[in-house]
Order: structure tokens, then sequence, then C-alpha cells
């Protein structure tokens, strides 16, 4: 019986998807081969978040991705109403290990960059926060998890997110890599 207990445990701590959103978003076009395109429908400024599989060996499946503008209400108490923010996709099939870092996989297929052409700023304001929700299957024992990170305005910078699981953020003519994550 208190084997079982000890493997349970194990399971549930060991085996469930471990996933980070970064604490920024970035704020910029669209870029193919290093270039900026306009994408179909005319928008030219994308807000980006990022996601990484911070698992070593395994993949996470069934991704889900929902973004929420939350806002104070006052009435008696603090309570936050929430509504949806429309992402450009909301789902993905999986992310890869980290372990395909060691394979120097140029792809980083272990990340991945969801956006929404919403303009996030102007939502927000100073009162308003941004709620990034990400749900995660792992692949070996099928254990869902989920993540959420809060943002506000003051979180977003201009430019583009670097390659990799860092959360630096590379701007036109500024190539400092901040580590504020």
């Amino acid at each position: 019986m208190l084997g079982s207990f000890i493997f349970l445990v194990f399971m549930f701590t060991t085996f469930k998807p471990k996933i980070r959103i970064i604490g920024k978003i970035a704020k910029g076009p669209l870029e193919r081969n290093g270039k900026a395109t306009v994408p179909e429908g005319g928008v030219d400024e994308w807000y980006w978040f990022k996601v990484v599989n911070m698992n070593s060996f395994f993949k996470v499946h069934d991704l889900k991705f929902s973004l929420f503008i939350m806002e104070p209400h006052y009435s008696g108490g603090k309570n936050v109403m929430f509504d949806s923010i429309e992402l450009k996709k909301s789902d993905m099939p999986f992310l890869k290990s980290l372990s395909t870092l060691l394979g120097k996989n140029e792809n980083d297929e272990f990340a991945c960059r969801i956006r929404t052409s919403v303009d996030l700023e102007e939502l927000m304001g100073r009162d308003k926060s941004i709620r990034l929700q990400v749900v995660a299957k792992h692949q070996l024992s099928g254990l869902t998890s989920y993540f959420t990170k809060d943002f506000n305005i003051d979180d977003i910078e201009e430019g583009n997110f670097v390659s990799g699981f860092w959360g630096f953020i590379k701007s036109k003519g500024n190539n400092r890599r901040d580590r504020r994550l």
C-alpha cells in the first residue's frame, strides 16, 4: 500500500507537463526569412507570447491557449471580470522536449510563439491586465496541467523574441539582452 502511494506521488510530480510562459509580450511584425511581412488581413503589428516545454525528455501534447483581459470590478469586494481575446491560433498538437536542443535542432520545436492582432496596449490601459492560459498533456503519463501568466502594460516591449528557450526580446537597433523574464 505504501509502495503504491509512493509510486503515485512520484508519477504525479515527475511525469507531468512542465511549461514555461515567458513573462514578456513582444510587439512587432511577422517576420519571414528575417524580413517583416504583412500577412493576410493587413495586420502589420502583432503581440507575441512565447511558451517553452521545459521537460527534458518528453513531448507535451494537445496544447490549448487562451488569452483574457482582466478588469477589476468592485462591488463590496474586489472581483475580476474576464473577457476573451482572439488568438491567431489557439491550439497546437505538440511541442518537442528540450532534449532536441542537445541535437542542435535549428527549428526550436520545444518552443512556440502565439500571437494576437488585438491592440493590447489600447485594451489594457493602466487598470487592466492580460492573462495567458496554457493547457498541456504529458506524452508518457497523459496527465494534464494548466499554466497561467498575468501581464500588465509594462510587460510589452517592441521587437521579436530571440530563438531558444530564453525570454530575450531583440528590438531593431538595440541588441541588448534583457534578463528580466
